[in-house]
């Protein structure tokens, strides 16, 4: 019963993993007649569509397929009928008709310059549907588009470029939109003779979440908007198609915008152009645009602009009005805990507007003229204060940890966390801007004989902060290497806090003695030491310790000497006075090839010793000096006996 029961439970287990079943599409090797396996694929995605139903799907191998496909069977609640490229996958789009699908991964371009769903890149008409990892391209209506009557959609990590109208449009009700990048968006399409809109996003209905969205580069430069259009980050206005509302009861939290575009008085960028929205919250954005909102249509109502950082250039033309946060014709705005920089016209415009909250925000120039502002200052703002960015060249508009916009917000329930996540507050209060400085813990360790520069502790830095840390040690000894969370021989190291982190320097001695061991002992701690020794003589004659002759003086070191008493003692000796001689030696061109010379009887002695043995070298020893002194001693007896015999023959010799 217990085994029945195991494998019943096995089962169970192992069906969630295999549940449904797995198609494949191939443009080179696929026929519409196969079954759709790896091996036998089809050859169409449209074949795929018609034949999947809920759990299955279907992995579309790489290629370009010349179809636009139709989908038209739901999926369920647990069991979607997902579409996956495998590679780039190339097509002329989807139009999703039904619930609980998910389309993963492909490259869509439309062709049609209609305003139906042909236009566009990927067209959702149905609910609970995971539109990701996509990317759509110069589709003449919008890359993605979401329509009225959907609801629960992701539209998550897709990639939207030089499409027309918007990159992403989105209609219905409690939509997630994360993680887009929509850039070089176009009005005009040539070859379709198609000429629309440019935005980054359009948005109607209620309820959506729009997070971590990256828009920039939408430019009136480009050839493709050289008619005008109106170029908006987020747009959304009365009515939209069929009738629907203008958005209401919407986030936008962590997306950064740079559509930093003016093309003349009536055509600028902006981050929200609205019209009739309602119960809008604006928080924890990075914003650079000509103008930061526009609501002059009028009929909005309870807006909310919270810890963001909206950003301008110097540069811009004043004529065109470059402004922060335009609130006019506003009923109910809380405009609070914002950094305006660099902005040249109106931080905020209020302009026929009622029911508002201003205060706490902050407002600088870098040319040092003081901003200007319907609005403002108020009490708590910081007007004409530099915010102290941590560097806005390179955009990093995290602060200084001297900042004065640290701790200087006021506390809202809107807002728990920061652009990257972090929670509110860190310290005693709202950090003004985007970010809340967050400080994280360096704590510096030795090992034992040196110090380090900051003095071993533990330091608290802002995020982001380089923080650079110096090993120094003490005299006889060297530092070596840091450990911990760190590694390498880097000496000073920098440090760069984005997290909390733990340095250890190392030192070891200039010289330690090699440790004596009794009789018959081989392997005491001093042996270790001395074998990860150099030989500083022959290091410094030769210049480099990974010269061969090192090699061979350490060898005959390590088997000859160390083994013994009196080996340990000469090699102690050495390394006691070699140091300074090898100093000397590096310093003078001429003594290093007078030791050179003078090492080699030394190094060959050693080779021989290491190659040859004791015995062939003591033959080999022999025979060098013994021979000699037979010869000498050979020669002399020869001349000995010429000279007893005929003493005038010697003499001739001189």
């Amino acid at each position: 019963m217990k085994r029945i029961l195991g494998c019943f439970i096995f089962l169970m287990i192992t069906s969630q993993f295999f549940a449904g079943t797995v198609y494949y599409v191939d443009a080179t090797n696929g026929n519409d007649a196969n079954p759709g396996t790896e091996l036998l694929p089809w050859i169409t995605i449209q074949k795929a569509a018609n034949t999947l139903k809920a759990e299955d799907t279907v992995i579309v191998n790489a290629g370009e397929y010349q179809e636009r496909v139709s989908i038209n069977t739901s999926g369920d609640s647990s069991s979607f009928i997902t579409f996956r490229a495998n590679g780039e996958v190339k097509l002329h789009g989807f139009n999703v008709y039904t619930n609980y699908i998910k389309i993963d991964g492909f490259t869509v371009t439309a062709t049609e310059c209609t305003w139906d769903e042909n236009a566009t890149g990927i067209w959702v008409e149905g609910s609970n549907c995971i539109i990701e990892n996509n990317y759509a391209y110069y589709c003449p209506r919008v890359g993605i588009t979401v329509r009225d009557g959907s609801h629960n959609c992701i539209v998550r990590n897709n990639r939207c470029h030089r499409n027309g109208t918007a990159g992403i449009e989105i209609h219905g009700f409690d939509h997630l939109v994360e993680g887009n990048e929509v850039w070089g968006s176009v009005g005009y399409h040539a070859g379709t003779g198609c000429t629309k809109d440019a935005d980054g996003f359009r948005f109607f209905g209620s309820g959506h979440i729009f997070r971590g969205n990256y828009i920039h580069d939408i430019s009136y430069d480009d050839p493709g908007n050289q008619h005008g259009p109106h170029i908006d980050a987020f747009q959304t206005w009365t009515a939209g198609s069929g009738g629907e509302s203008a958005g209401n009861n919407i986030i936008f939290e962590q997306n950064w915008i740079d559509v930093l575009t003016a093309h003349s008085a009536s055509s600028v960028g902006h981050g929200w152009m609205l019209e009739n929205a309602h119960n809008i919250l604006i928080i924890n954005n990075v914003v650079r645009t000509f103008r930061a909102s526009n609501t002059g249509g009028g009929g909005n109502s309870d807006l909310s602009f919270i810890n963001n950082i909206f950003i301008n250039d110097l540069s811009s033309n004043p004529s065109l009005s470059p402004s922060g946060i335009g609130a006019g014709n506003v009923s109910g705005c809380i405009i609070k805990n914002n950094i305006f920089y660099d902005i040249i016209d109106d931080q905020i415009s209020i302009t026929g507007s009622s029911g508002l909250e201003i205060d706490y925000n902050c407002a600088y120039r870098s040319d040092g003229v003081i901003p200007i502002s319907d609005g403002a200052p108020n009490a708590h703002d910081l007007w004409g204060i530099d915010p102290k960015f941590v560097n806005v060249l390179e955009n990093d508009f995290h602060l200084q940890s001297d900042s004065p916009c640290i701790d200087a917000g006021t506390s809202l329930s809107e807002v728990t966390n920061d652009y990257d996540g972090n929670s509110r507050p860190q310290g005693t209060g709202y950090d003004i801007g985007a970010y809340e400085c967050v400080q994280f813990n360096l704590t510096i360790e030795t090992s034992t004989n040196g110090t380090t520069d900051p003095s071993p502790g533990v330091y608290s830095h802002p995020e982001g902060t380089e923080v650079q840390v110096e090993a120094i040690p003490n005299s006889g000894y060297r530092f070596t290497n840091w450990s911990d969370d760190t590694s390498g021989t880097t000496n000073p190291i920098t440090i760069k806090m984005n997290s909390d982190k733990s340095i250890k320097a190392n030192f070891t001695t200039i010289f330690d003695p090699v440790d004596e061991t009794g009789p018959g002992d081989e392997t005491g701690p001093g042996d270790e030491t001395a074998k990860k020794r150099g030989c500083f003589i022959v290091t410094a004659a030769y210049g480099s310790p990974l010269h061969p002759y090192v090699k061979i003086l350490q060898d005959f070191r390590d088997k000859y000497l160390m083994p013994i008493k009196l080996g340990r003692e000469i090699v102690n000796l050495y390394y006691k006075y070699s140091l300074f001689m090898a100093n000397l030696i590096a310093k003078h061109k001429t003594l290093k090839v007078t030791v050179r010379i003078g090492l080699l009887p030394l190094i060959t002695f050693s080779y021989s010793m290491l190659h040859l043995g004791p015995i062939v070298t003591a033959v080999v020893g022999g025979f060098i000096f013994v021979i000699p002194i037979f010869l000498i001693s050979f020669f002399r007896r020869k001349l000995s006996r010429l000279e007893a015999k005929d003493p005038k023959a010697l003499a001739s010799l001189d």
